[in-house]
């Protein structure tokens, strides 16, 4: 099944929830998030830390981590991938139909590379 989502057709669906679960469990999964907002952060890390919920200074090289970016009352905005590829650095994945604001509130001042 494909389905319209942030300006994107995506697949969601091949044989089923279940098995595709199974499948996952048993094999191995992957995510696209080619259709998501991708940029390298070149700002203060210890400012993005204060917005997300995960701890970059444990983050190493070829690590990622999950985490979520909350409002100001502790309710989540959005979910959002960020990883270190290398030392110099951290790249965040966010939803392609919030990207915009995602990137507005992480970093105003206009510190990424998009990609």
């Amino acid at each position: 099944m494909v389905v319209g989502f942030g300006g994107y057709e995506m697949p969601v669906q091949y044989e089923g929830v279940l098995a595709e679960h199974r499948w996952t469990r048993e094999h191995a999964g992957l995510f696209d998030v080619s259709h998501m907002g991708q940029a390298r952060y070149t700002g203060d890390e210890s400012a993005l830390e204060k917005l997300i919920t995960a701890d970059l200074t444990a983050l190493q090289p070829g690590e990622q981590k999950y985490t979520l970016l909350p409002n100001e009352q502790g309710g989540i905005l959005d979910d959002l991938m960020v990883s270190r590829p290398d030392a110099d650095g951290v790249f965040l994945v966010v939803n392609a139909a919030t990207k915009e604001a995602d990137f507005a509130r992480i970093a105003p001042e206009n510190c990424f590379q998009i990609s």
